[in-house]
């Protein structure tokens, strides 16, 4: 299940009280501080900026703790010193990630692959 957001330290709140999310596109403002990541939701969507299209961030996901998940879970980038784990499959979305390792796997699957080095 979802955990709740009291896991965010001062350090992501900005002097307004908004949730300050650093993202490999910046520091991204979030509005709504008391519920980033706590329940199941399209996240990335709600952060301005992030998606180059609308329909891109649609996928909901929350932070689980990954000792109590039995779905997969990775770690967030966007709060890695906290240890956090996000999970598409919790909330019901298929997992990204988890389809791209099966597509490469059946692409590559029955090839040669020669390897060198010096």
């Amino acid at each position: 299940s979802c955990v709740e957001a009291s896991f965010l330290s001062s350090t992501y709140w900005s002097n307004l009280g908004m949730l300050q999310v650093p993202t490999p596109k910046g520091l991204l403002v979030y509005n709504h501080t008391e519920t980033f990541g706590s329940y199941c939701a399209a996240w990335d969507a709600r952060l301005p900026g992030l998606c180059a299209s609308p329909g891109e961030c649609q996928q909901s996901y929350c932070y689980v703790d990954p000792m109590n998940c039995s779905t997969a879970s990775y770690p967030t980038s966007y709060f890695p010193q906290l240890g956090l784990q996000y999970s598409y499959l919790t909330c019901g979305d298929s997992d990204s990630q988890e389809d791209f390792v099966k597509q490469i796997r059946t692409q590559l699957t029955g090839q040669t692959f020669r390897f060198a080095y010096p």
